[in-house]
């Protein structure tokens, strides 16, 4: 019987913010909710709700779906090349909105210190990234 190998290249298909806040992940959602006149919303994923808190939002005029979540998990980096980073904001479906004017928007916020887009190609542990 022949066996066949199923090579699934996963979508790394979004857009990816890193924030430095030394803040609680609840202070800067409602931070980027105002700002953006968006709902980020605390997901009850129970696959997720384990390891850190998921935030979520999609937006029903252009499809763009937002997350925030935090790069630390009991203390121990999600993405550990990237362990100065404290939060991420991923985006998906983003074809309206150029990653660096939410980064010079988001430098408005007093609590955030710094924030940059993020290479998905130079990360090795991107794997992570997908849910």
């Amino acid at each position: 019987m022949a066996k066949y190998q199923l090579d699934i290249e996963p979508d790394y298909n979004f857009d990816l913010i890193g924030i430095i806040a030394h803040c609680k992940d609840y202070q800067l959602c409602w931070s980027i909710n105002k700002l953006f006149n968006i709902s980020l919303k605390k997901t009850d994923e129970k696959e997720f709700s384990s390891y850190f808190d998921l935030y979520h939002y999609k937006s029903e005029e252009d499809h763009i779906e937002y997350f925030l979540f935090s790069n630390k998990t009991n203390n121990t980096p999600v993405i550990p090349e990237l362990k100065q980073i404290d939060y991420f904001l991923m985006l998906r479906n983003n074809s309206f909105i150029e990653p660096q004017q939410i980064i010079d928007k988001l430098r408005q916020l007093d609590i955030i210190i710094m924030t940059q887009a993020i290479d998905l190609s130079k990360l090795k542990s991107k794997e992570k990234l997908i849910f």
